[in-house]
């Protein structure tokens, strides 16, 4: 019911029926979900609440660190998205991973900007072997030609 709604356009009625659904099952699911109708449709901030409450129910992964970390970039907290990045660099330190979640989520959310901060972010963080960062240089600048 939350979707069908969320894509009919009915924020308030989607934003409820998550909460009833949150309220006859706390679920990791229900809460990407919630978070991700929080990134489309705002605040930002409520989308952080949902990623930290998921931190608490699982373990972390990348998929968690990286929509946390565009939650961060959408409600425009650097430092707090910096921090993140550090987290998610030290769950996997396969460069190529990282690659491939920040063009998940940018194909997803369709944000050149948002994507262009996560290279960024991705590059200055990144300690283990610049060399691998190459691929992430040359992807920055063409996101730089879209903004």
């Amino acid at each position: 019911m939350a979707i069908a709604a969320q894509n009919l356009g009915k924020t308030a009625e989607a934003e409820n029926h998550y909460r009833k659904a949150l309220n006859l099952v706390d679920s990791p699911d229900i809460r990407y979900n919630l978070a991700g109708f929080y990134l489309q449709f705002g605040p930002a901030k409520d989308a952080i609440v949902e990623y930290n409450r998921i931190r608490q129910i699982e373990a972390p992964s990348l998929d968690l660190y990286y929509h946390l970390l565009h939650a961060r970039l959408f409600a425009r907290e650097p430092q707090a998205a910096a921090e993140i990045m550090r987290s998610t660099i030290a769950l996997t330190p396969k460069a190529s991973d990282h690659f491939e979640w920040i063009e998940r989520l940018y194909r997803r959310h369709h944000k050149p900007h948002i994507a262009y901060m996560c290279y960024e972010l991705l590059i200055t963080q990144w300690t283990k072997d610049p060399e691998q960062m190459e691929p992430a240089r040359k992807r920055l600048q063409q996101l730089k030609s879209i903004q």
